[in-house]
């Protein structure tokens, strides 16, 4: 295990973009981490960990502490009659973890294939797609304590998931992921309730797991939203912004106007919300985005808007931090101003002194 310092941070992640970390260590196994988090060297400086760089942007002044790259990789299958647990280091790829399971016909995490980053990530965002979420399929999780150098299992109840959050998220500086352990089972019945994934079975009245992995993939990459070998793929974080939930009273307001826009533009054939059990409603980002005055393949200087997808921010070449920074709060409150809706940021931000994403 080697510990450098003043790594530049950009090639580490799919942006592109991020100064240099004050140190940085790849770690490849629980020992070095319990090694790096007992470092007298180490131990006062704040930490980030950085897996595959996919959802983060990191300021242009770099991260003043350790940056550690997760790859402790490798899985296990553990089968019942019933279901299969499978255990999963945090290093290892996510839709590498994915391919393994669906090419096991075991059904549970079909529908997020394509999401960038790895497994240790998945559970901090609460990961979710296509009437998917990572947390609907993890049992437990076993941490380490930085605080106290323990080793923690932390059952699914204990990780405080909600709508792309978790006690990972909300608690940054007190967990590290070594391994993820899921409940999976046989695949049986696909999940259609989203209409892109209606759309691309129509008629059909059998549909192998297999198919289903492929017409998720089909669909994010048609998005610009697969940051994977053998994609066209795009200097990126993914989805910038998370989809808001407003109430019904407050959707109401804005679907007067989204909907009089879209009627104007010829938009109405798409989707643009979605109704929760609870009375609330889901709106996609995007199309806010778009309402708002932020076309597809649009750009401010070296930052810009993906030609696929409203949702993603892309680095055009030189882009810096403050360029995307920049781009994003232009998008927040003209989203704001038009339809009394704040964007939250549905990447992490590292490096900056203050989150300048953050509603005021």
């Amino acid at each position: 295990m080697i510990i450098e310092e003043n790594v530049l941070l950009a090639p580490h992640t799919s942006f592109k973009i991020g100064g240099p970390a004050k140190k940085f260590v790849e770690i490849k196994s629980i020992e070095e981490a319990f090694e790096v988090f007992r470092s007298s060297e180490l131990k006062d400086l704040p930490v980030f960990v950085l897996g595959e760089g996919t959802n983060v942007l990191i300021g242009d002044e770099g991260f003043d502490g350790l940056a550690i790259k997760n790859s402790i990789k490798g899985f296990s299958f553990h089968r019942t009659d019933s279901f299969t647990m499978v255990t999963v280091f945090g290093g290892e790829s996510w839709d590498g973890f994915v391919s393994a399971c669906v090419a096991s016909n075991l059904a549970g995490v079909e529908n997020l294939s394509g999401i960038p980053g790895t497994v240790g990530a998945a559970p901090i965002q609460n990961i979710g797609a296509y009437g998917q979420s990572v947390s609907d399929v993890i049992e437990e999780i076993l941490v380490i304590d930085r605080l106290t150098g323990a080793r923690l299992s932390l059952k699914k109840e204990e990780c405080g998931f909600g709508y792309r959050n978790s006690i990972f998220k909300s608690c940054p500086k007190r967990y590290f992921i070594v391994t993820v352990v899921f409940k999976l089972w046989p695949y049986v019945k696909p999940n259609l309730d989203y209409q892109d994934l209606k759309k691309a079975f129509a008629k059909r009245d059998s549909i192998t797991i297999g198919e289903m992995r492929s017409a998720v993939l089909g669909i994010r990459e048609r998005k610009g939203a697969l940051i994977l070998f053998g994609f066209l793929g795009f200097n990126s974080a993914g989805s910038f912004f998370k989809n808001p939930i407003v109430d019904y009273d407050l959707f109401r307001r804005v679907q007067i106007q989204v909907e009089l826009f879209r009627f104007k533009n010829e938009m109405l054939s798409n989707e643009w919300f979605w109704k929760l059990s609870d009375g609330r409603v889901k709106i996609f980002a995007a199309s806010l985005i778009e309402c708002a005055g932020f076309s597809r393949g649009s750009c401010l200087g070296q930052a810009g808007i993906s030609s696929r997808h409203a949702l993603v921010l892309v680095n055009l070449g030189k882009a810096k931090a403050k360029d995307i920074v920049t781009l994003a709060q232009l998008i927040q409150y003209s989203v704001k101003t038009n339809f009394g809706v704040w964007l939250e940021p549905e990447i992490e931000l590292v490096g900056f002194k203050e989150n300048p994403l953050f509603k005021s």
